[in-house]
């Protein structure tokens, strides 16, 4: 091979070799601009999340926050409702008396006042239901007995009320009127139901009942006359009757019923 033409394909090679670096060094330098471009919209994209995020999470908080507020003053609300209605419940109702102290004696003028019951259910002629009053050394003034009162699970008498100058009591579910000082009978309402607790009386001298079993509430006037009665199966389960002022508060497994004083339901 001749010497100038050896020469001319080296020179050819290098010119090609040269070329091509000219050639590709363009185009490494637009990769190599849009990895930069790449990793400067991955940053930003990274820090508008890191905001987003921040922003998201102040706004939990404050709502966290706000929920803890309306949480504590639910709680401080259902407290101080909670704290009313116990206040209602004791000027209504009085201290709910346990099952021991239901029948406790009444000391008042300087007697007592005692209702008892004797007999048991393996007595054929059933229960005795006594009322006796004795004076402060003991001595019987007076005593009334009522005789044959069934066994069962309702209450054979209820405790005693004591307004002015009359003494109210239900026995074997009839409410009786007598007099304080001598125990004469005044009255007798019968059927007013089975009750477990003392007779109520009005401002206007009505006597109101409750029973374990239909009727529910019973409502007599001041000479003994049956004025009305509730025996709705919806008033099953009275627990506790009250007087305020021109209603009638009735404790129904926990409800608090509002009355008028004719018997109907208030909303």
């Amino acid at each position: 091979m001749k010497p100038k033409f050896i020469m001319m394909l080296i020179i050819g090679t290098l010119i090609l070799s040269g070329c091509t670096k000219l050639v590709s060094l363009p185009e490494s330098t637009d990769e190599q601009g849009e990895i930069e471009a790449l990793k400067a919209s991955f940053k930003k994209e990274m820090q508008d999340l890191k905001i987003n995020q921040v922003i998201t999470i102040g706004k939990l908080s404050k709502k966290v926050a706000a929920l803890n507020e309306n949480l504590e003053e639910t709680l401080d609300e259902h407290a101080a409702m909670k704290n009313k209605s116990e206040i209602l419940e004791l000027a209504v109702f009085g201290k709910i008396k346990k099952d021991d102290d239901l029948y406790n004696d009444i000391k008042q003028d300087g007697s007592v006042y005692k209702v008892y019951t004797e007999g048991t259910d393996y007595l054929e002629d059933g229960i005795v239901c006594v009322i006796e009053v004795l004076d402060q050394n003991g001595k019987t003034i007076w005593r009334n007995i009522w005789e044959g009162i069934d066994v069962s699970e309702v209450a054979s008498h209820s405790p005693i009320t004591i307004v002015g100058k009359t003494i109210y009591i239900v026995v074997d579910g009839e409410l009786i009127a007598m007099e304080k000082e001598s125990g004469r009978i005044l009255w007798r309402c019968d059927q007013v139901g089975y009750s477990f607790q003392s007779p109520l009386v009005g401002n206007d001298g009505t006597i109101y009942t409750i029973g374990q079993y239909a009727p529910y509430f019973t409502a007599v006037s001041h000479d003994g006359k049956l004025k009305w009665q509730l025996i709705s199966d919806d008033m099953y389960g009275i627990e506790q009757l009250g007087v305020c002022n021109d209603y009638l508060v009735v404790n129904q497994k926990g409800d608090i019923l509002l009355f008028d004083k004719d018997g109907n339901k208030l909303k």
